[in-house]
Parts: C-alpha cells; structure tokens; sequence
C-alpha cells in the first residue's frame, strides 16, 4: 500500500486513515519519486568565525546564491560578513573588533532583517534586534571600522547626529527673486548612502519686504542715505528682488552634503521646498548658502518639519511590502528626559539691550564661536539709530526695525507683558524632548522702609480716593495706599492683585528684574499627583509665569519706576537696582550717543541650567527655549499707542449729548461735568490693524509721556521765527502746491520722536505719572498737597492705572449710542478709532512739565500753549497765547494765517509779519509738552492656562549645543549673585557668557497714524478755547462766527515710538486708493493725508509680516499624560516611505511622523511582522490580523501629523475572531511565507497554522495531541511570563522552507529544569519583594535566569547559562510539514539555530557549543543519508505505519512486506539486494515483537541465518512473535502488564520500551499477532560507511482472518 499521506498519530492505530503512516524519522516525502525517501545528508558550505569563536545570531538571505550572517564572538565583537552559499565563501563586511563603540550584538537577542538594492545596484541591509537601535548597512560601502567610528551615526536606521546645526541670518540682500513674505531656513544633513536625518534647527522668521535693504552690519546712520520714503510692506507674492543668505554651523561633519529647506509664508499660507544638496568637505562644521529664487527646487513635506520624523530605539520585527519598509513592537526614543524638576529651578532675567552694543549684549550670530556672537554690530559701537530728523521730508536714514536683519536679532518682548516659557532638549535623532515649563520667579514682600511691607500677592485696593498720605519720607501709614487708590475692574469684575499692575519686586536685600505672575485657578500637581517628583517644592502651589518689566521702570534712579520714586528705591532696594528695569522702548540715556535716539530692544537671559548625568547618558545635544504664543486669549498687554481726549458738543458743554473724538489730544476742563476726564480715544498700531478683540481689556496702564519741544528762543523777537516747539508743524500748503490755510481748517504734524524721554531732565512729571514733585519728597503725592493725585482746586483724582468702564471700536463715519450712557458718540466724517470710558471716580490727563525754577507765580497752566492741547492736557486759569510751529527747511508759513485779518487772542500781538506773538510774560523758557502713550490691559486671572497644554510654542532662535560637555554641571550659574548683581561671565563649560534671548514676538519701530475730523457749524458754537468751548478739534484761536454752511476740516498725523506685535515698519499702502496712503510712504502735506474725504483710512497689512517661529511643533510636558511617559508601544505599526528604484536615496530610512498605528492591545503583543501578496500581516500574540497598506501616503497639515496615520487601506481584522483570539504567535522565527500561504506557530494555544485564503489549523491534521503534549516550554506555566524565544540561545521555534521537496521545517527547543532550579526559583517576580540570596530569577533586561548572591553584604547577581546542566537540560524536536499535500511528513534529528533557504535550496546555519564554529549547511544528495549537521554518526532512519485493514475483524499476521529502491548516494544504480532497513519490530493493542535485526537472502546463495527474502520487488519478513511481558491475571490468565507502556515517547523519539519485553520468553510464550491492525517499525541503523539511500513505495502485510 502507498503511504503517502503523511503522519498521524491522532487516531487510535485501529482507526489510523489509510494511506497515513504512524511514524517517520529522517524520512522525506518526495513526491516525484513518489515515495517516502530517507533524508540526504548535510554538507559544510561554509565555516565562520573560526579564530573568534563566533556564534550566529542571524541572517538575511540575499540571492540564490548569497546570505548575509551576523556573528557575536565570545569577546563581545560583533560582525557582519556575506557566504556564498554555492561556494562558501565567507567575506566579513565589517567586525567592529577595532572600535571603540561596539554594534552589541547579544546572544539573547536574534536579528531579523530585510534588504534593498537600489539603482547603483547597492545592497542595503536593514535590520534589529529588539535590543539595540534599528540598523542598516550598505554592503558595497560599509562604514570603516576603527576607534573614533560613531556606530550609532554609521548604523541607526533612524538617522541620528553627534552635532546640532546652529541656523542663522547673515544677511538680506538684492541680487533674488523672492516673494513678499516670510521665510525660515533649515536644513537636513545627507549621509552618502543618500539618507536624511531630521530636519534641524530653523531660523527665527525672515521678514522679505519689497525695498532695499540697507546693509546688514553697518550701524544706520553711518554712509548710508535710503529713502524711507520707499520703505513699506507689501501685497503677498510681488517680487522683492531680494535673497537670503543663512549660516549653518556646528555640522556634523560625518555627513557628506547639507540639504537646506526653505518655508515660506506667503499669503497665509506655509509652504515649504528642498533646494540642491550642497556638498561638505571633510570636518568642514559650517557652510553659508543663499536663497535666491533662481535654485531648482522640490517640494517638501511641511508636515515633517513640523512634528519630525519618528524614531525609535528598539523593534522587535521587520518587513518590507511593496517597497515599503514597516516596523513593529517598539520603544521610542523618549520624550520625557525627566527634566522637570531642574527646569523648576531655571532663572529667567530681562535684559536691556545696550544700544551701544556692550560686550555684555551678546547675541546668538555667525561671526564668532558657535552660539556665541561678537558684541552687537561689530565695530559699529551702535544699534540701529532712530535719527533725530525722521519727520523731515528729505530723504534720510531708514528707521530701525524695518530691515529683515534687524527683526531677525533684535525682535524682543513686550514690555510689561507675562510670557510663559520653556526649555527643550535635542536629541540625537535631531528631534527635541517635551518643553519643560520653567516656573516664574516667587513674590517677594519689598519693604521700602514700611515694616512688613506689602505682598506682591495682595490685592490692589486702597482705602479710595481722597485719602490722607503723609509727607513722611519713610512712606504712608497704610501700606496698602503705596501706589495709589485702584479698585476692582469693573469691566471684568477681577480685583487686581499688586503683582497685576506693577513689575518691580524689589526688596531692600536686593531682589528681581522680572515682575511676578500666579495664576490664580490654575496650580502645580499636589505631592499625590506628583508620582515621579517633577514639581518638588511646588506641590499645590499657583502656577507661575514671568512677568517682563513695564516701560515706565526705566534707567535713571531720578525717574519713577512703575510710579515709585527712584531715589527711595535706590534707598532700599541698593544702587544695583538703576540699569535693571525694561527701560524705555526708545531713548538716548547711554553714554556717547549725542542727540540721537536709539530703540532698546528687551530680551532676556537664561541661566541656572541643570545639566545632570540623565540627559548625558541620553547624549543630549543641547537645549532651546520657546514661549507659548500670545494671542487674545491670553495677552495681558492687547495694544499700546496714544490717547486722546473725546469731547462734547453743543451749545452748552454741560448739556451735551454729543461727543466726538478729536484728531489731538483736547483739552479738558477740571470742572466738566460731562466729559470729566473719563471719556477717551485710542489708537494703536496692532489694533487698527489686525481688528483683534477687545473684549478682555479692562484697564488702561500709561507707561509714558511723549515729549514735544523743548520750547526755546525769543519769543519777542521781530520775526519769531527762532522760537518753536521742536516737532509741531503746521501745514499751509499741500504737496499739490495748494493753499490749505483756512479760518476753519488745521493740519497738523506732530512728531513724538523728536525729544527722547531723559531729556525732560528736571522737569518733572504733573499729573498721571507718580513720582517726586520738583524740590519735594513726598512718596506717592505727585501733587504735593496731601491727597491722592487730586488738584486743590477740583479735587479730581488721577492716576497711573486706570480700570475701563467700556470700550469698543468705532468705526469711521459711525455714530455710537451705547457705549457712552445717553450721549451720542458721534464719529461721522472722523477717522476709526478705539473709545473707551474709565471706571467712575478714575481721571487721566497730559501735563506740561517745565524746570522747577522757572515756574512762575502765573503756574504751570500759564503756558498750557492754545494752539492745542496736545496731550489731555488741562486749561490754565489766565489766558493762553499763541506760538509759531515752524521746523528749519520745513514749512515756512505760521501754523495759522488768519484770512479774515483778525488777530488771535491772549496775551499778545500780531507783529509786522502777521504772526501773532505771546507776550515774553506769557512763556516759559525750557519748557515742554506731553502726551500720554499706554497700554490698553487685560487684568487677568489666568494666562496661558493650562501651562501643559499649549498647543503652540515659539521657537527663540535660542539653541545653546552642550554635546562637548561630558560631566553634571550648571549651565551659567549664577551662584552667590542676586537677580540685581548678576554678572554674565564666561561659562565655566561652555567658556562664553550667555547670549541675551531675543527672538519675541514685539516689534519696535516707529508708527504714523493719520487722523481727520470734519465739524459742522451747528455742532460747535462761538467761543475760544479760553471760554471752554469745543469749537474747533485743533483748538486754535481765532474769533468770528461760523458761516452758514461752513465747516471745520481737522487733520493731524501723529508720529510715534511704539511697541506692536504687528510690524510698524512693514505697513503698506496701495498708491491707488488715497485711504490707505500714510507718512512716511506718503508725504505728509498729502492730500490723501489731510483731506476730510478721506477720513475712513485703510490699514493694508500683509499679516505674513507677524508670523512667528512655529514651524516646529513641540508639546508641553504633562505629568499626567502617559503618552510622554510610556516609550514602549508593543502593538505599534511604522512604515517607511516608499523606496526610490530609481535613485540613490534611501527611503527605507524616512520614517514620516504620521506613518504609525497602534494595533489593539487586548490581543497582546506584536510579535511578528510578515507579507504576502501585498498584504501586511501584522501577528499579535493573542491573534493573526491582515491588513493593507495605502498606495500614497498621508501628507497634510499638522493636525494630521500628529494622529495616528493612514497606514492601511482598510483597518487591521483579526483572520479569525474569537472571544479569546485565534491564531496568535509568541514565535517570532518560526513564522514563513512560501507560496501555499502563511505558516506559523502559536505555542500558547500549542497548535500550528496556515494561512492562505482562510485560516487552517495544520496541527489538526493528525498530530493535535503530539502537539498539545510537545509544542511547550517546561519553563513556562501560568505564574510567570518568560520569553522563552530566542532560538539563537537555543530557545523556541524556528522554520523554514524547503523549495527541492516542497516542506516546510519546524524546529522546537526548551530547557528543562532540574531540582536545584525548581528549589530556588523566585516565584515573586511580578509580585512583592525581592529576589534574596540564593534565589534564581528571570532578568528582563538580559532575557535570562539569574542567580543572586550575596558579596561583601550587597546583592550580586550572575547570569545564569543555558547550557548550566545544574539548572537546565535541553529538549528539541523537528518536524516536516507538506503543505500541497495537508500532510507532516516526519520528524528529524537535526535542530539548527535557524533556516534560511533561497529559491533552490534550504539552508541550515548553527553554532557549536562544542568547538565554538558557526557553520552554513546545505542537504546534499551525495552526502550519507542522516548525517546532519555536524554529526560524527548517522541517524537512524525510521517509518512505522500501521496495517488495520478491515479493522472491524480479528486477523493473524503472519509477515510484513515493503518495496524500496535502494542506492549509493548521489547515484542511480539500485542495490538489488539491500533490503533498505536493518531492524525492524510490530506490535499491536497488546503484542510487541522485540526490534529484531533484518538479515536478506542473497540471490544464488541461500543463507540459512536470513530472515528476510525478496520477492520480486518486495522485501518480505516473518520471523517475529510476541515479546511482552507477561502477568498473571485476574481470570487466571495472562496478559501484559498494564503499568507499562509500550513506547517511550520523548518529544520526537518515540521508541520501544524494553521494560514492557521479555527478551527470555519461552518460544511456546511467544504467540502469533491476533488483533484488529498491526503496527510495524522498519529502521535502518547502517553505519556511515553503508548508508544508502532508502525510497520505499509500498508496505503492507500478509494475514487472514482469525475466528477464534
């Protein structure tokens, strides 16, 4: 009978299926022969490693004829080498002997890998261990062995660096063809094998404008004459005729070519494009590389600049799948360095720049070492000068702030703003860490000379106005009437705390620069949220921020310092405190600036960097600082600019139910009972051009005066023309060469730029500012009588905070009812604006300052000068003169020509010329006008909540590189310094001082803002401004009636310093359209600029201009979110980009940040990866799941980015659901793909399967039980998990594929464990306690045993061997599988490490433990049949099958037959008389012959001690009777025992049991075999030097029926 069908031994024998066979050992199926065969031998193809005692640890198969081998030796080498498994060649690819850092290859840790070959016909191997990195190796040019080789750069298949670039602006210059917009630069480096790291550090935002720039390092002011005329912004897209050029230092020169990357920002929209490689020499650390337009270019993911790409430390499993490389089970390379708790102790200073460009204002630049630049503007001694003639016509310097390289280092903070910041760390991937929060400073309580002092916590309230201060120089009774009476904010309904409305925080031991900020909803985790300790010595605490200095705490100790006189602070608080403050946004209170007038960018250190062994052993390469991005929803300071008065109109003042809001400040009287200094106008860049919200503002916060004049000459000369205010024009004429002069007309020029704010010198402040009256010292009294801010003769109160009742914007030509409580703001014909009304009891006025000694007994109202009030300034109580506004080679008419001949009034006269002149009585001399700059405030509760959840952080351009420091330390320490004495020297590391921070988001720059205002008659009566009447919007003085039908045209532009976070300097305006036109674009005697058809004017921004430094996204540490903390993702799913065939680059190492998904983690881990027909098979442990992969990846925005990616076409399904999961693997190497489908083993379930178009469970095909009995490690039971996989200890399951005879092989190995094992195992591993001395326990980290002693009173652990036979013995198995015929075929002895086969033969690869040589071997036709491996001896070749032919029916076997061919190997001459076996034994349910040896007859000679004849073709034998063991029993027969079995079964051994014979029994014992089937055991034990080849086609038996 054939016997084709395979083994079973499922089946009772009396039931085995027909054509099946019992049992086959080192037998094939070989289906052209069609018979069963005996195994041919394994030949040596090659050995490896011989001098190095080199074990094998994995493969990958390259050809047909090539395979790559990774080798451990037992030094710890590792080694990579290619066999020729034709000839055996064995060529080492690399050996890592001479190199300092090592692969790391581990025994315990088997490699899976895949391969590429790219279109130079370059072979890459990709390949991981679940222990080291993910690696690849280019075979035709592997890296270059030796000492300083970087393994981790050489290796990674996640590109990694040993430097972070450092990317910075050079310059803007002509010579490109860039569009209007926004543009950063940054790059990725490219190693030779064309693989990308991550894309790097980028610059601050590149603001590209459509006029020349001027030139980058020459100091404004020094030989250069541009025309500011032709400075402005533009529409997105025009042509700038510019380029860009960017330095990138700090290479890593272990990469050949840098591959810069621009974004833009045009019309909103980012972009961004790869310009050509550009080649690096070798150490070359920097390159400089323009961006013209003109370059070829690619388009680039934005995406992956924004997030970066994934990497990751360890994979368990690879595949590739149509050209796409996927990864599974893996450890990402962490996020969370735990640096929490020493960012909590980070120090943040504001800082000053030195317009004069000090050593001490240093500044991240190209021009020095790395990080670190030379001072400011090298050689130059100055910043950028705002020039003492802006407001001429003539063309003149540019103003700082509109070149692209002066935003690019000189964009800093807004003052008097709160800022939340944070610290990133680079990692060696290029990729950055969370950003830790950095907490703002502590409050401190300042005394200032009041014991117990005030908190800067406490709430802003005093006892309300009117109330009593004290004279006493040691400050007031009540120290919560320090700074003056501040209610809640009505608006809002917060109480503003101290810490709300000053930034000081001074104490008299010394102090901070930074003003304090808690919110006060929001805390730090408490202890018991606190698992890991990050918010140490915070728990529970009110988060904090860093609340940057006001304006008004400026330089000079004899100025006020947010409203605290400077001399009392330099009193307590030291004379370190002068120097320390935000300073003025622009001023000339340096030394060797004459009358120039510089802008003082703020910035800000960092210092107190903790630097410990964590993120050195992580190899961190430096750190960034970013600040979350202030919008409406959390900005304190909304806008800043100049306030005006708005003002009643009618016939009678005191019953007005109209206003309007004037193009100049108005006066306003003390005692109006209407209009009481409550009601005001508003203009700020940001605002008027953005239109963001105001619903949170609820304060106005005056940060200074600008300054008009100084008011000098003789006003009684004849002419008068030598004496003017300094920045007052009137206008006569227009740029049309048109008389605009008029009895009801004025226009007017006002320029703030023109006096700097020191130079009020002794002219101390009147009115809204607090501080010492001139010759005085009361605290806190600018009014010197006693009261708070009130006038003697009003008492009105005025202070510097003001709470808002109401505001709102008003639009051009609007009339507005309800913002003011029944009174008409009327705004037709008057240009937009922002109104608002202060809380009830809340004043605020402009004042006129004059030196001390020259006030005169007439007071400081006397010269309040009528032309206008300029500044909300207040009316004197005698008459007001009149004087000339005339600026040398401006205008040369008066500021007013009466055309009806009448003169002005006040004291005075019109002189021969027509001008009016003021009597000398009339004047002061030295004297100067003011008008009130502030800030429009939100007093909030919260900002930026929750500081671990802002979702967009701006990059500083600050990248501070730390790779060359090797131990702790602290980065710029400021030990034994305070906040006010801190000194930035040379960092003992680093060995430079720490750069000033800048890269904010408030740009400086000066501003024109055009107002006009038309008036009719009916709405304004007769009257002068001396009889308070609000006639006329400009206040000039003239008398007449109003003609019928006339009208008043005001006009006024306003020119000012301000701080914006819209740019001031890139404003555009489109020639076209006169609404848009401004100064200095436009000139400013314009029509466009002073005619009332113009009113409603057009703010034309490109918003392009404004955008800030987020193109990178980084996330916020949260202690609460797991995501940072886990860095094991055992179900994860990544996938390359597809590989490029027809280039050189190497796709297989993008890895895109969307490119992942997470598989379900109720069906445990990812244990293997594998494709088939295009199919991804992602196998779980617990189930087999199938998916696709999609044809084009996802690209897309940020959002996208950030969730999991489009990996698959459809969702990953289970093949098969059940409740428990079917079909899992914890078998990562004994899963293959041939062509009949997918096999596998899941040892949990004990079962084997086949997947092809549906799941079978090949196990069940006869062998379930053996299986079930077999397919486990003893190890392994319910109480403990090990991994008991790694076939390269000699440990689990490995497969591979057959292509001569079409099988599949499975190999099995386990330990088992002795007594000693089982007597000291640790059985608490995941429980309670500690493994103590003596105990055996599982090491996680090293995937073995371990055994803990005790030495020297500490635990000492030793790893245990696998090949200790005092804890373990060895068990294997192997087994055939026939997939085409659903049939196992046999078992075999041999147990390689692993199989690797190509397309025509199956390769057998080991390692012996004996000898310590790792050998390739091939089956081999020639070699002796069951000679495997290394064996010194064959083995035996065994076929047992069963005979159960009507198996219902007893029969009597009388002899067994079988038909072979038999052969030498590697011929096909037959051996006619070779039986084939050598012994031979039956049994049946109770009968068992004993193994009895096979001897043939000879042809022509008859042997008489043969027992075995053949016949034809077949082999017959008979000589066999029963053997067992016989027992009495209890029927007083006999029988066989039945305490013994009759086979020994021992994995795949499965043979006689001698006990259950009688090898002595009486020949009349001996029966015949009766039973319903026979079972028959043919084995052939020929020595090596016999062996044959063994093909047996047919065995059976000869019987009849037994009827006894």
């Amino acid at each position: 009978m054939k016997r084709l069908k395979g083994l079973n031994r499922d089946a009772n024998p009396i039931d085995q299926p027909i054509g099946s066979y019992r049992y086959a050992k080192n037998m094939v199926l070989d289906m052209a022969k069609n018979a069963i065969v005996s195994e041919s031998g394994d030949i040596t193809v090659s050995e490896l490693g011989q001098t190095a005692n080199a074990s094998i640890i994995g493969f990958c198969v390259l050809d047909s004829t090539e395979m790559v081998i990774f080798l451990v030796t037992s030094s710890g080498d590792s080694q990579i080498g290619v066999v020729n498994t034709d000839t055996g060649n064995h060529s080492v690819i690399f050996n890592d002997s001479t190199c300092t850092e090592k692969l790391n290859f581990n025994l315990n840790h088997p490699i899976e890998a895949e391969y590429k070959i790219n279109a130079t016909d370059n072979t890459s191997v990709y390949f991981t261990d679940d222990f080291n990195p993910p690696r690849f190796i280019n075979l035709n040019e592997p890296p270059i062995a030796g000492p300083g080789l970087n393994i981790e750069v050489a290796f990674n298949l996640f590109p990694i660096i040993e430097k972070y670039p450092k990317a910075t602006l050079v310059e803007v210059t002509n010579g490109g063809t860039l569009n209007v917009g926004t543009y950063w630069m940054t790059c990725q480096l490219v190693s030779r094998d064309g693989a990308t790291t991550n894309v790097l550090d980028v610059t601050r935002p590149i603001y590209i404008g459509p006029n020349p720039e001027p030139l980058a390092h020459q100091p404004f002011g020094i030989g250069e004459a541009y025309d500011n005329v032709d400075f402005q912004g533009a529409d997105a897209g025009q042509t700038s005729g510019k380029k860009i050029i960017v330095n990138f230092d700090n290479l890593d020169d272990s990469y050949t070519s840098i591959r810069p990357i621009v974004i833009a920002q045009v019309a909103g929209v980012r972009s961004a494009i790869t310009l050509p490689d550009r080649p690096l020499s070798p150490g070359q650390t920097d390159i400089t590389i323009p961006y013209t337009g003109y370059e070829s270019s690619a388009t680039f993911n934005l995406a992956e600049i924004q997030v970066g790409r994934a990497s990751y430390e360890k994979a368990k499993t690879i595949a590739q799948v149509d050209d796409v490389l996927y990864l599974g089970n893996l450890v990402r390379t962490k996020v969370d360095l735990g640096y929490q708790k020493h960012a909590n102790n980070i120090k943040i200073r504001s800082k000053q720049l030195d317009p004069n460009g000090g050593a001490n204002d240093i500044l991240g630049g190209v021009n020095a070492a790395f990080g670190i630049n030379s001072p400011l503007h090298a050689g130059s001694g100055t910043l950028s000068v705002l020039h003492n003639n802006i407001n001429r016509s003539t063309p003149n310097n540019i103003a700082f702030g509109r070149s692209a390289y002066d935003n690019y280092y000189f964009k800093g903070y807004q003052r008097d703003e709160t800022y939340a910041f944070y610290i990133t760390w680079i990692l060696k991937d290029g990729t950055e860490s969370v950003a830790y929060h950095i907490p703002g400073r502590e409050a401190v309580t300042p005394t200032l000379a009041v014991e117990g002092g005030y908190k800067e916590t406490e709430d802003y309230i005093t006892g309300g106005p009117g109330n009593a201060v004290t004279n006493d120089p040691t400050g007031p009774s009540d120290p919560d009437q320090m700074m003056g009476p501040v209610g809640p904010v009505a608006a809002s309904g917060i109480t503003p705390k101290f810490f709300h409305l000053t930034t000081s925080g001074f104490d008299k031991t010394g102090g901070f620069n930074m003003g304090f900020w808690q919110n006060e909803n929001e805390t730090y985790p408490t202890a018991a949220e606190d698992v890991n300790g990050d918010f140490v010595g915070l728990h529970g605490q009110k988060v904090r921020h860093h609340h940057f200095p006001a304006e008004s705490q400026i330089d000079n100790s004899n100025q006020q310092i947010n409203g605290v006189n400077g001399s009392q602070i330099s009193a307590h608080a030291g004379a370190n405190f002068n120097s320390r403050g935000g300073g003025m946004i622009w001023d000339g209170g340096y030394s060797g600036q004459g009358t120039n007038c510089r802008f003082n960018p703020l910035g800000f250190y960092a210092t107190d960097i903790a630097y410990p062994q964590e993120l050195i052993d992580a190899g961190v390469l430096g750190y960034k600082i970013y600040y979350a991005k202030r919008d409406s929803s959390n900005a304190t300071v909304i806008d800043s600019g100049l306030v005006h008065n708005i003002h009643g109109a009618g016939p009678d003042i005191s019953n007005a139910d109209v206003a309007h809001t004037w193009v100049l400040g108005q006066y306003e009287a003390f005692g109006d009972p209407v209009f009481p200094r409550r009601k005001f106008a508003f203009d700020g860049y940001h605002s008027l051009i953005t239109g963001d919200s105001l619903e949170s503002v609820n304060m106005f916060k005056q940060t200074r005066y600008c300054w008009l004049g100084i008011a000098t000459g003789n006003p009684a000369a004849s002419t008068g023309a030598d004496f003017w205010f300094t920045g007052v024009s009137s206008i006569g004429t227009d740029s049309n060469g048109d008389d605009v002069r008029g009895n009801r007309s004025n226009r007017w020029f006002v320029d703030w730029t023109r006096q700097r704010p020191s130079t009020a010198g002794s002219r101390s402040p009147i009115g809204a500012h607090w501080g010492h009256q001139p010759g005085g010292s009361q605290f806190g009294n600018p009014l010197g009588n006693g009261n708070w801010g009130s006038q003697a003769s009003s008492g009105a109160d005025i202070f510097p905070y003001m709470p808002i009742e109401k505001i709102s914007y008003l639009r051009a030509g609007a009339a507005d009812t309800t913002l003011f409580s029944g009174i008409t703001l009327d705004n037709t014909e008057g240009t937009q604006t922002i109104a608002f009304k202060l809380s009830d009891g809340f004043r605020m006025q402009g004042y006129f300052a004059t030196n001390g000694s020259d006030l005169n007994a007439q007071g400081w109202g006397q010269m309040w000068f009528a032309m206008f009030n300029m500044g909300l300034g207040q009316q004197g109580s005698s008459g007001l003169g009149t004087f000339q506004s005339l600026e040398s080679g401006d205008f040369d008419e008066p500021y007013h020509d009466s055309p009806s001949g009448t003169t002005s009034s006040g004291p005075g006269s019109v002189n021969s010329s027509g001008v009016f002149m003021p009597t000398t009585s009339a004047v002061q001399i030295n004297s100067s006008q003011a008008g009130i700059f502030g800030n429009l405030y939100s007093v909030r509760s919260d900002i930026y909540t929750s500081y671990k959840d802002q979702n967009s952080l701006v990059y500083t351009g600050h990248f501070i590189p730390t790779h060359t420091i090797n131990t702790p330390t602290i980065i710029h320490s400021t030990f034994g310094q305070t906040q006010h004495t801190f000194t930035p020297a040379n960092d003992a590391d680093l060995g430079v001082p720490p750069e000033v921070i800048m890269g904010g988001d408030t740009f400086l720059g000066t501003v024109a803002i055009t107002k006009l205002k038309r008036v009719r008659p009916e709405q304004a009566p007769n009257g002068s401004i001396a009889d308070h009447g609000p006639s006329r919007s400009i206040q000039a003085i003239y008398s007449g009636s109003p003609g019928s039908g006339d009208f008043y045209d005001d006009s006024c532009t306003h020119l000012f310093p301000t701080e914006s976070r819209s740019h001031p300097g890139l404003r555009q305006q489109q020639n076209d359209n006169e609404r848009s036109q401004f100064f200095p674009k436009t000139e400013r005697n314009n029509p466009a600029l002073i005619a009332n058809d113009y009113y409603q004017r057009e703010y034309d921004f490109n918003d392009d201009f404004n955008a800030k430094n987020t193109v990178k996204i980084v996330i916020p540490f949260n202690n609460a979110d797991t995501s940072q903390v886990i860095d094991d993702y055992p179900t994860r799913v990544i996938r390359s980009i597809r590989f490029n065939q027809s280039g050189i680059t190497d796709n297989f190492r993008v890895f895109l940040p969307s490119q992942y998904r997470d598989l379900p983690r109720h069906r445990g881990e990812l244990w293997r990866l594998e494709a088939m027909k295009s199919l991804l098979i992602p196998h779980m442990e617990k189930a087999l799941m199938i998916t696709r992969g999609k044809e084009e990846l996802a690209v897309g925005a940020a959002a996208a980015a950030l969730g999991s990616g489009d990996l698959f076409e459809r969702d990953p399904t289970e093949v098969l659901t059940t409740e428990r999961g079917e079909g899992g693997t914890q078998s990562q190497f004994a899963g293959i793909v041939t062509r009949h489908g997918y096999f596998f083993v899941d040892v949990e379930s004990r079962k084997v399967f086949m997947f092809g178009e549906t799941l079978e469970e090949i196990s069940d095909y006869g062998m379930s039980d053996w299986f079930r009995d077999n397919l486990k490690h003893p190890l392994a039971d319910d109480a403990e998990r090990y991994n008991l996989d790694i076939p390269t200890a000699g440990l689990g399951a490995t497969a591979g594929y057959d292509p001569k005879l079409d099988r599949i092989l499975l190999t099995f190995k386990s330990v088992n464990p002795t007594e000693l094992f089982k007597a000291n195992i640790f059985n608490n591993s995941y429980g309670s306690g500690v493994p103590q001395n003596g105990n055996v326990f599982w090491d996680t980290d090293n995937q073995q045993f371990a055994l803990r002693g005790l030495q020297n009173g500490s635990f000492v652990d030793t790893l245990i061997s696998w090949n200790n036979s005092d804890y373990f013995f060895y068990t294997s198995w192997t087994i055939s599988y026939y997939p085409a015929l659903k049939a196992w075929g046999s078992f075999h002895d041999y147990n390689p490490l692993f199989y690797p086969y190509t397309s025509t033969k199956l390769i057998k690869l080991t390692t012996n433990n004996a000898d310590h040589v790792s050998r390739v071997y091939t089956s081999d036709p020639s070699a002796t049949p069951g000679k495997f491996l290394n064996d010194t001896a064959t083995n035996n070749i065994e076929f047992e099958y069963i005979d159960n032919i009507e198996s219902s029916t007893n029969k009597l076997y009388s002899s067994i037959n079988w038909t072979v061919d038999v052969s030498n190997p590697g011929t096909n001459v037959l051996n006619q008389t070779n039986s084939g076996f050598t012994h031979t034994f039956v049994y049946n349910t109770h009968q068992m012959s004993q193994e009895v040896a096979l001897v043939e007859q000879n042809t022509g000679n008859q042997n008489t001690t043969s027992n075995c004849r053949r016949l034809e073709r077949g082999w017959y034998f008979n000589n066999f009777r029963d053997d067992s063991l016989l027992a009495p029993s209890n029927s007083g027969g006999i029988t066989a025992s039945d305490s013994i079995s009759m086979f020994t079964e021992t994995g795949m051994n499965i043979i006689q049991n001698t006990a259950y014979l009688n090898p002595n029994k009486a020949f009349h014992e001996r029966k015949k075999f009766v039973d319903k089937y026979l079972g028959v055991r043919l084995l052939d034990k020929t020595s090596i030097s016999n062996r044959k080849v063994i093909s047996l086609y047919l065995s059976d038996t000869s019987k009849r029926k037994f009827y006894r």
